[in-house]
């Protein structure tokens, strides 16, 4: 069994409740502490003795018990030390209330001074504040007087060199060539031309910060129109240049033809009508056109349309890379079949999706002749789709005035 360490000599140990001096002011406790007191406070016996290995009331209690052993001489040694200091604590306190009860005896006298003293000052602190607020409405008066003459001198300079020149009808956004943060596709480096006013332009074009925004005139537009603008892959100029575009909001096309840029405005359309859009991603594509329950997707199992691998036919020549080419698969088969009904009905109907379809010579090594089990297929150009548009209006204004063609039976014809 372990025992406690005690004094030498016949007397037995002794050991007291040590208690943490807590009702001391804050700065005694930071005193403490610099001292070296682990916990920030300072300690003291009580006249209680314990049992030094009991650490609680109970099992229960949360509070912890401390103890320290102590001889008869020590514990009284201790005991008027501690109440030495508690008195020298509580004189000090005294001492520190009274001083501080004299400050704010003191801070009120001072306070009431400068009360008295400003009332004194008012009438003229009153005057010099209304002859301040005067010079500051003299100095926005000639601001705003400064700025009416410097907007009515550029309005003149603008309106006379508008008559020089021509009026400032668009706005172009020309975006400068090392963006940052901006989608990397390969018109990202397009100007583009809107009419002055536009919506989207939101007068960026009269803040000088943003030097993509320009009022244009028909020679600057000109100019746009017929030279286009840059192409970037991944973000970096490439090159080659394609057409600019035109707001799809504001709609510049007619204003440019009034403007006498007809000719530019054709020589523009031609380039634009003139691009082949490349293949759509699969997901676009499939839901473009739009062949429902004829297409086959991933199951092998079902019946209907699918994508031919187009390798070797572009290798030979027979389609080309802006192409892809449809067949129709037969489950029960497991095979690309020959469909006529199937691919003519793709002739039918995808040309009023947007795409142009045609027929294609097979590679001799698959015994040349026309393709029986697919069809290529490409989206179309601009101008192409514009005109089966406007066909396709004509002939329905047609047939609203004359009603539908009438089949000629053979016998008459």
């Amino acid at each position: 069994m372990t025992h406690p360490p005690h004094d030498t000599g016949d007397e037995q140990p002794r050991y007291y409740r040590v208690v943490a001096l807590t009702e001391l002011s804050d700065e005694m406790d930071e005193i403490a502490a610099e001292a070296g007191t682990w916990d920030g406070y300072a300690h003291a016996v009580t006249g209680l003795e314990v049992d030094p290995y009991v650490a609680s009331e109970s099992e229960d209690s949360w509070e912890h018990l401390e103890a320290a052993r102590a001889n008869a001489e020590e514990h009284t040694l201790w005991s008027q030390a501690h109440e030495t200091f508690t008195g020298e604590v509580k004189r000090a306190e005294e001492k520190l209330a009274a001083a501080r009860a004299a400050w704010e005896q003191a801070q009120g006298i001072y306070t009431a001074a400068l009360q008295d003293a400003w009332q004194d000052y008012a009438p003229t602190e009153a005057a010099i504040r209304e002859r301040r607020e005067e010079v500051v409405r003299m100095r926005e008066r000639r601001a705003a007087e400064e700025r009416q003459a410097k907007a009515r001198a550029a309005q003149e300079a603008q309106a006379r060199e508008d008559a020089e020149l021509g009026a400032r009808t668009w706005v172009t956004f020309e975006p400068e060539l090392n963006p940052r943060g901006r989608k990397k596709s390969p018109d990202m480096y397009l100007p583009t031309i809107h009419l002055a006013g536009c919506p989207v332009t939101k007068g960026r074009e009269d803040d000088r910060r943003d030097r993509q925004w320009h009022y244009a005139r028909a020679g600057g537009v000109q100019a746009l129109l017929l030279s286009g603008g840059p192409l970037a892959s991944n973000g970096s100029l490439t090159g080659k240049r394609a057409p600019v575009r035109l707001c799809g909001r504001c709609k510049p096309h007619d204003g440019i033809r009034a403007a006498g840029l007809g000719a530019a405005l054709d020589a523009w359309q031609a380039q634009v009508d003139a691009i082949q859009p490349p293949i759509p991603a699969e997901r676009s594509l499939r839901k473009r056109l739009d062949l429902g329950a004829d297409w086959r997707g991933w199951n092998k199992q079902r019946s209907g349309y699918v994508e031919v691998l187009p390798d070797t036919y572009r290798e030979e020549g027979c389609v080309a890379d802006y192409e892809f080419i449809l067949g129709w698969w037969d489950a029960e088969r497991q095979s690309l079949v020959p469909a006529e009904d199937r691919l003519t009905h793709l002739e039918q109907v995808l040309p009023d999706r947007g795409f142009a379809v045609r027929r294609f010579i097979e590679p001799k090594k698959f015994g040349g002749g026309l393709c029986q089990v697919g069809v290529a297929v490409r989206v179309m150009k601009t101008g192409e789709a514009r005109q089966r548009r406007e066909d396709a209006a004509a002939l329905a204004a047609h047939q609203e005035h004359t009603g539908p063609a009438q089949a000629i039976p053979l016998e008459d014809a």
